[in-house]
């Protein structure tokens, strides 16, 4: 398939009667490296060419393309290149004098940047929330506005933060190429598969506070860490999450932000299927402390809760217990996986179809018999 032969060719010039004339061969391959943020690409163009002993020229031409001319720059994976050149009167084509210590066929490499690649990464994450998988595929979307076609071109992500002006020869760290080649007229779009990434480690975790309310919260994190993912292969873009079981219907829409090292969390909003109560089974005052005046000055509030789920789900799901507990107060009860300043967590585990109970007692200290 030609790559980038009709306005971007390597054109072998003119040489003195007695010099070989050099053919240019069939394109290799052509890697479009896109930056986060920038509409601005690294093209490298890959040739085979057959060379002859000793000195010849090479001219390297564009036409309507956003070329950046001053960053045009030809390597060979054999022989020495000299500095580039302009033909007279001709802005668009540089020229090297080129030198081969044998005739022989070389990797013949092109690279500069071109303005006018406009791309946008978007995933797809499928969810199995009763084995805890997912299954997280991604596409670019890349409209073509260098004034150049772009015809069958590997497509791979530079790293985020770093200009690729800085490295024009070496983008790498960058994401894996997209398996599948990109073609785009100028003008039209294109969308790729870009990567697909199975077995993601995916917890959805269901918190309530019933104090407050009895809506159960979900938030879905997922382990990207786990699968090795670094932030190059993955930059900022729109997520859709839908059920393994039922994919036609989307579970929620958000935007991926992956930072390594911080756990991926997203919100999903209530969970309609697991309803819980909270009841005040009992309330009573004890241990009055008096003044000499027969004043009530402090005295001890204990209070027994019964919290109850009931889960609707076809799963097994883990419930966050969520209860504010001040440091002053006494709790007894079940032994809580967490214990913070002003609140406790409990886990509870709730089968499908099934219904769990969660009962403990506060005892609040007020007046005197606040703790020291």
């Amino acid at each position: 398939m030609t790559r980038f032969l009709c306005l971007l060719a390597l054109v072998w010039l003119a040489l003195p009667v007695r010099a070989e004339v050099v053919q240019l061969v069939r394109p290799g391959e052509t890697l479009l490296t896109l930056q986060p943020g920038s509409a601005r690409a690294l093209v490298r163009e890959t040739r085979a060419l057959t060379l002859p002993a000793g000195e010849s020229a090479v001219s390297f031409s564009w036409s309507a393309a956003n070329v950046d001319g001053s960053s045009v720059a030809l390597s060979l994976a054999e022989g020495a290149v000299g500095e580039a050149s302009r033909m007279p009167g001709q802005d668009k084509t540089l020229v090297w004098q080129v030198n081969m210590p044998r005739a022989a066929t070389t990797a013949a490499v092109v690279s500069y940047f071109l303005d006018g690649a406009k791309w946008q990464p978007s995933y797809v994450l499928t969810l199995n929330a009763g084995e805890g998988r997912a299954l997280l595929e991604s596409s670019v979307r890349l409209t073509n506005e260098t004034g150049a076609p772009l015809r069958g071109v590997c497509v791979q992500i530079g790293p985020p933060g770093v200009a690729l002006a800085d490295q024009p020869a070496a983008p790498e760290p960058a994401a894996r190429i997209s398996a599948t080649p990109a073609s785009a007229e100028p003008g039209a779009t294109d969308t790729v598969p870009y990567m697909s990434i199975p077995d993601i480690p995916a917890v959805i975790h269901y918190t309530v506070q019933a104090e407050r309310s009895g809506n159960v919260e979900q938030a879905l994190r997922l382990g990207l860490d786990q699968v090795g993912l670094a932030a190059t292969q993955v930059p900022d873009g729109p997520m859709l999450i839908q059920d393994a079981a039922d994919p036609q219907v989307p579970i929620f829409r958000t935007q991926l932000d992956f930072q390594p090292g911080k756990e991926f969390e997203v919100a999903l909003g209530p969970e309609p299927d697991i309803v819980v109560e909270r009841k005040l089974l009992s309330s009573k005052r004890n241990n009055l402390d008096f003044d000499r005046f027969g004043r009530v000055t402090g005295l001890d509030t204990t209070e027994e809760f019964l919290i109850t789920a009931r889960n609707h789900l076809d799963r097994a799901v883990t419930l966050e217990v969520v209860e504010t507990v001040l440091s002053t107060w006494d709790l007894k009860g079940p032994d809580t996986a967490e214990r913070q300043t002003s609140s406790v967590r409990w886990d509870l585990p709730v089968a499908p179809g099934a219904t769990a109970e969660l009962r403990f007692s506060l005892v609040k200290h007020s007046g005197t018999r606040v703790k020291k």
